[in-house]
């Protein structure tokens, strides 16, 4: 019994040293935890992409020489020009800085003469046979001359119409006579532009030469 009443004293002088000393009001502690931030993640995307490699021909920068073994000549031909065909009539071959058909250009052909015929018979002939075939035919001049290998030529410059496309063509012709065979070299451009490619054009067609 006295054990419990000295508890008792005990816990009732606690009281009173705390009631004594102001008991302080409740308080209320908030606690914030901070949860630690998640690794950033790594996305990976797949991206899958077509490309499309046109291949550009390329061409020569310097003249380049084009050799026909079949009908047995060879020319040479200016840099940067292609070889294509413009589909006339009797064409072996032809060069142009574009696809045919275009201009300035030069064309090779070829056909059968008579045994026996020359330059100077053919020229004029050749003349008089423009004026009746081409519309506005205007001649410039005409005559004999002789090509860079000494390859004997009939040369005739002209003016036309080319009702077709309602354009006024300047041209200069060589004429090679070898047996029967009549090379023609023709090397064109618009009026307008024909002074501007004339030395490349007489440059090119004089190296014509017959193997």
């Amino acid at each position: 019994m006295v054990k419990k009443l000295g508890i008792v004293a005990v816990v009732c002088l606690l009281v009173l040293v705390v009631v004594a000393s102001g008991c302080p009001a409740p308080v209320t502690v908030t606690v914030t935890e901070t949860a630690p931030a998640p690794a950033p993640k790594t996305v990976t995307k797949t991206v899958t992409k077509t490309v499309t490699v046109t291949a550009t021909p390329t061409t020569p920068s310097g003249p380049t020489t084009y050799t026909n073994t079949e009908h047995k000549f060879s020319i040479v031909y200016p840099g940067g020009w292609i070889e294509s065909k413009t589909g006339f009539p009797n064409e072996v071959t032809s060069f142009a800085p574009r696809p045919q058909p275009t201009v300035p250009d030069i064309v090779i052909f070829l056909e059968a003469v008579e045994a026996g015929t020359t330059l100077d018979k053919l020229g004029p002939q050749r003349v008089q046979q423009m004026s009746q075939e081409m519309d506005e035919f205007k001649l410039i001049s005409e005559g004999e001359i002789k090509l860079k290998d000494g390859t004997p030529a009939y040369e005739i410059e002209s003016q036309f119409l080319v009702e077709q496309y309602n354009v006024y063509i300047q041209e200069k012709a060589l004429y090679v006579i070898r047996g029967t065979e009549l090379f023609t070299i023709t090397g064109a451009d618009i009026v307008d532009s024909f002074a501007a490619s004339k030395a490349k054009l007489e440059e090119a067609m004089y190296t014509f030469h017959l193997e």
